[in-house]
């Protein structure tokens, strides 16, 4: 029953996405074992991720093979979600797909050639920019108190930038590195991102695009609280969301914030 839930489900979005011209799925894994959800299609035995999808291994690995080329290996119990990169518009080229890819915790392993645009990988305190040129064979871990460790393996190992969600800070993973990042609970933290949804008032801004060429995703309201908020829950904090900017009574306001307190 659920698999042909999941089937009319992912049938009506990829009729959607046809109906657009956009028909580009991101990656495809066996649901043997493996629970999917999302905007999927399923068809023997086999899931196909459009844009937006998560993936969750079993009692083994699950392999997620990459449309653009290339595998992601879950390890048992790890929850991936795989999203592609809106301010990337994908045209014929296999490499012109960025992707993101949010972990909580768990362990990945993903080997692929990078493309032209860099993917990114979140945990809940990191940011990981993995850029080319270079072959990705890449390993990472996040334990239950947030430690993060991320293997950089190979001599022509992509460009691996790690920036911390909460108190900034950059640090470059070389390739053949091995570098462990440890949790930290800071008191408080502010933090702040557009509000995508906004970005229909802005005439200049063609739709579906990002405000600044540097931004890799904005959020919508919904999706920026049920970040912090499982952020918030796994880390035992408090947090708080602020409009910042005049709201619209439909859109709300340009930016918003949510403020983090850690708990006693």
């Amino acid at each position: 029953m659920l698999v042909r839930s999941l089937l009319v489900a992912g049938a009506a979005y990829f009729s959607s996405l046809a109906a657009a011209g956009q028909q580009q799925p991101i990656a495809y894994v066996p649901t043997d074992g493996v629970t999917v959800s999302g905007s999927l299609e399923v068809v023997n035995g086999k899931a196909t991720i459009g844009n937006d999808g998560s993936i969750t291994a079993g009692d083994k690995t699950a392999n997620v093979t990459l449309a653009r080329g290339g595998e992601v290996r879950l390890c048992a119990s790890t929850t991936v979600r795989l999203t592609r990169d809106r301010s990337i518009t994908p045209d014929s080229g296999k490499d012109s797909t960025a992707l993101m890819l949010s972990l909580d915790r768990g362990a990945l392993e993903a080997t692929y050639k990078t493309g032209s645009y860099s993917d990114v990988l979140l945990t809940p305190d990191l940011r990981i920019l993995v850029s080319g040129p270079g072959d990705a064979d890449l390993k990472m871990r996040v334990n239950q108190k947030g430690d993060t460790c991320i293997d950089n393996h190979g001599d022509n190992a992509p460009y691996i930038t790690v920036t911390s969600q909460f108190e900034g800070g950059v640090y470059r993973v070389k390739p053949n590195q091995r570098v462990l990042f440890e949790h930290a609970r800071p008191g408080g933290v502010v933090m702040t991102t557009p509000n995508r949804e906004y970005n229909v008032k802005f005439e200049t801004l063609p739709a579906g695009k990002f405000r600044h060429q540097d931004h890799r995703f904005e959020w919508s309201r919904s999706e920026f609280q049920e970040w912090a908020n499982r952020v918030a829950t796994a880390h035992r904090y408090e947090v708080a969301f602020l409009p910042v900017g005049t709201e619209d009574a439909l859109l709300g306001a340009p930016t918003q914030m949510a403020i983090f307190r850690r708990k006693n």
